[in-house]
């Protein structure tokens, strides 16, 4: 999915340039504000044992205030859901068929994409058996400043509404604290960030420079595909959190195997303009994916050696993207986006695998 398809949601105050959007998020913090996901509570006395005990990160160590991405598998280890992990303030919470009640239950924000919604409610109910939680999609709404000076500029705008939360990752990440709350106050939060001097990006140059940086969102985070596959362990696994569901498969290929495909950065020359699939030539024919990429080699099977993720334009008119591809790939090979006529070429060198490693 093209994260900059839908644009700012708001033009006031009108976003900033893409230079200067690129240039504060290094230098000072910008607003990050368009709304592409959706949001599962997770609440009950038993909401972080119990997500836990299913979701790739160690979700006890998780600190008030704070979120951190992860990802809910299956058995064999392909993901069903990826999330950021929010951990909320407590709240009153109350059994919906006991009526047990509880003054302050623990209160975690699961942030999704749309479509993995279903399967997240579904996986989370499915093991819920006899855990004291419920769980509901939730119609709240997200705002970001993300910045190196993102902490000290929210203290300074003094917003009162909502609930902040710091962003813990990769220290290579840009800083990122995320304000939720009601949908009908995010505007004012805009507009007082905006008052305080934090402007809102441009989001085809803030989409770049994550990017540019090596960062994962959950757009990155494929279904269906395992972690190693698609930059998951880094960004989304505790490899010493408990026993979760799928745990062995990730842990096994970490230390033991390696992944045939990873996640790796494109390059092209110009817009990348993905094109509709046509429809299969025949019954047995293989669907091609709008988002899939072939090799230009002449000796090239057709099949495809990998998925477009995300992508964004730079300042240049070049593009920049993630995608995930297969291991042999080299720096500067040529590769086909689906049935369309943009070319991108690998930029990434694939990751060193544990037997490089002690080769070494």
């Amino acid at each position: 999915m093209r994260m900059t398809a839908d644009g700012p949601a708001t033009t006031t105050p009108a976003p900033l340039a893409a230079a200067a959007t690129t240039a504060a998020i290094e230098q000072a913090s910008v607003v990050r504000w368009w709304q592409v996901t959706r949001f599962v509570e997770l609440a009950g006395p038993d909401a972080i044992t119990f997500l836990g005990d299913l979701c790739t990160q160690a979700v006890e160590r998780i600190e008030p205030g704070t979120d951190r991405l992860g990802l809910l598998l299956e058995v064999k280890a392909h993901i069903v859901a990826a999330i950021d992990i929010f951990h909320a303030a407590p709240a009153p919470w109350t059994h919906p068929t006991r009526g047990d009640h509880v003054e302050s239950a623990p209160r975690l924000l699961l942030e999704t994409l749309p479509d993995q919604v279903e399967p997240l409610v579904t996986l989370l109910t499915k093991y819920r058996l006899r855990a004291k939680v419920t769980i509901e999609p939730v119609d709240v709404a997200a705002v970001a400043v993300v910045g190196s000076t993102a902490a000290v500029d929210v203290a300074a705008a003094e917003v009162d509404s909502g609930q902040w939360f710091t962003r813990t990752g990769r220290a290579e990440d840009a800083p990122v604290h995320t304000w939720i709350g009601d949908p009908g106050s995010a505007r004012t939060v805009v507009e007082r960030l905006a008052d305080s001097g934090i402007g809102l990006a441009d989001a085809t140059a803030f989409e770049a420079a994550r990017i540019a940086r090596g960062t994962v969102s959950l757009h990155d985070l494929l279904a269906g595909r395992m972690p190693a596959e698609v930059g998951g362990v880094e960004a989304a696994v505790a490899l010493d959190a408990g026993c979760y569901l799928g745990q062995e498969p990730v842990v096994r290929l970490h230390f033991r195997g390696r992944a045939n495909r990873t996640l790796r950065r494109i390059g092209a020359a110009g817009p990348i303009t993905p094109e509709p699939a046509p429809a299969a030539a025949g019954p047995d024919a293989p669907a091609t994916h709008p988002l899939d990429l072939f090799s230009t080699a002449a000796d090239a099977s057709n099949r495809p050696v990998g998925r477009l993720t995300t992508w964004s334009e730079l300042p240049d008119g070049t593009s920049i993207g993630f995608a995930t591809l297969r291991r042999e790939l080299e720096v500067g090979d040529e590769l086909r986006l689906g049935t369309s006529s943009t070319r991108v070429t690998v930029a990434d060198a694939a990751p060193p695998t544990r037997e490089d490693v002690r080769a070494t």
